[in-house]
């Protein structure tokens, strides 16, 4: 009698085991595939908490926000988006910081914030508590996201793939990837970095060349 429990005792862990393995990896797929637009309610809360007299409480915010997709049809006030884009020169490094990855979701609608982001690059405060690899990549992928509306800034992005510092030439050659097609005018200043010493900035560019079409 114990035989034929005993058999069905394994295959019911099996089974919970199968269903265990399928669940963590449909997790996966969810948190890799990114997410979609937040609901109204959800958006209205998040912009809510920027009225917070706490600072940690805009950091959360920020946050949140990063997480979703914030172009259309979301729709932004255009106080808010100023609100945020202030956020940039605030005194806490960690606002700053969240501010900026939390701009590069709303796309065009943040445009006019594209010079204090690349100002991020060279904030000394900020290189002291974060790794510049840390900064420079929330700035690229801040600038990048924003596609054809960063064209006009081409030569303040020219100017950092040629930067002493290789972290700032890596986010550079990133920011210029995430551009796509708008930016097949770097290709030649990509090509450059191929034969850059640092591999990391090899690495960005090639990828960034390849994200071209």
């Amino acid at each position: 009698m114990m035989k034929p429990l005993n058999s069905f005792l394994r295959k019911w862990r099996f089974l919970l085991l199968l269903l265990l393995m399928l669940l963590v990896v449909n997790l996966g797929y969810v948190q890799a595939s990114g997410k979609s637009p937040p609901e109204d309610w959800q958006l209205q809360g998040m912009l809510a908490a920027l009225d917070d007299s706490d600072p940690d409480v805009w950091v959360e915010a920020l946050k949140k926000m990063s997480e979703y997709d914030l172009e259309s049809p979301v729709e932004i006030p255009s106080e808010r988006v100023e609100q945020i884009g202030k956020l940039l020169r605030d005194e806490d490094l960690f606002i700053r910081k969240t501010a900026a990855t939390a701009i590069g979701k709303m796309g065009s609608e943040a445009k006019e914030f594209i010079p204090q982001l690349l100002q991020l690059l060279s904030d000394e405060d900020l290189e002291v508590y974060f790794p510049q690899k840390e900064v420079s990549y929330v700035v690229a992928r801040a600038v990048g996201e924003m596609g054809s509306e960063a064209k006009e800034f081409i030569p303040q992005l020219l100017q950092l793939l040629s930067d002493d510092n290789s972290s700032v030439r890596e986010a550079a050659a990133m920011a210029v990837g995430e551009m796509g097609s708008e930016a097949r005018e770097f290709i030649p200043q990509l090509l450059q970095l191929l034969r850059d010493d640092n591999s990391s900035v090899r690495e960005a560019a090639a990828t960034a060349m390849g994200k071209m079409g």
